[in-house]
């Protein structure tokens, strides 16, 4: 029987998972596949062959799984944090995302460079080199099989209805998508002012050399939107998560002891 392995995609929501998704589902030879968001603590039916899956959120949880389970293989992808707070979700009033969010995964991410099942890309090479990215990938999990090239996707893929929307519709791989911020500067504003250290961030990524960028901000009002996430986390339902999480990682680790 071939060997199992599992990759999984993760990152902050509307950072380009869903894109990953399909390139990745569409490009390369997987015995099963999720169509859209699948959680890390659910077993495909399947256990052999290379197997995708994604939720971009899970990189808040992934550290010990990854750690315990030799077939699990994690992309993470990263985005400009103004990028991430500026875009749009058809299905969601306002914006989809924030800072606060893009925060928590960078921080867990990082927790997780050096390992050799984990890999992270940048939304912005992939945009501009999708096929570079692709093979950056085939040479780092080497279990993959090559079908289609990335930048030939959309002839191929054929997405539900909820990978669609959140892609904004099926279109081939371009750059359009780089400078949409700059069309949302009163939420970025916004943001910075709420969270000063997202200039830092771009420095420390090399998304800017230094603050000059702001200027092209003087001029613009900060104006708060409705957003699926708040600025701040609940406590109770921060703590409630936890434990959630907890429990679900202690089951996963004990499947995978018992081979259940």
């Amino acid at each position: 029987m071939e060997q199992f392995q599992r990759v999984h995609i993760v990152g902050c929501p509307r950072s380009g998972t869903t894109l990953l998704l399909e390139l990745m589902g569409n490009c390369f030879d997987f015995s099963e596949r999720t169509p859209f968001e699948f959680s890390i603590f659910r077993q495909f039916a399947t256990q052999s062959g290379a197997v995708l899956s994604k939720h971009p959120t899970d990189i808040l949880h992934v550290q010990p799984l990854l750690e315990s389970d030799p077939t699990l293989h994690v992309i993470h992808i990263l985005r400009d944090p103004r990028a991430v707070v500026a875009s749009r979700h058809k299905a969601i009033r306002g914006y989809f995302s924030n800072y606060r969010i893009w925060k928590d995964c960078e921080r867990a991410s990082r927790a997780l460079l050096g390992h050799p099942r984990f890999l992270q890309i940048r939304y912005e090479e992939l945009v501009r080199d999708p096929d570079g990215v692709q093979q950056q990938i085939l040479r780092r999990f080497r279990f993959l099989v090559f079908k289609h090239v990335f930048s030939e996707f959309s002839k191929y893929a054929r997405p539900v209805r909820e990978a669609e929307e959140a892609l904004n519709g099926l279109r081939a791989v371009d750059t359009a998508s780089l400078g949409k911020w700059h069309l949302h500067l009163s939420r970025v504003k916004a943001q910075l002012q709420e969270f000063p250290s997202l200039q830092s961030d771009l420095e420390q990524y090399g998304y800017e050399r230094d603050d000059s960028w702001q200027q092209m901000l003087e001029a613009v009002a900060p104006q708060r939107f409705p957003c699926r996430y708040g600025n701040r986390a609940p406590l109770f339902k921060r703590w409630e998560k936890n434990v959630r999480f907890y429990f679900k990682t202690r089951r996963y680790l004990r499947q995978l002891q018992t081979g259940t």
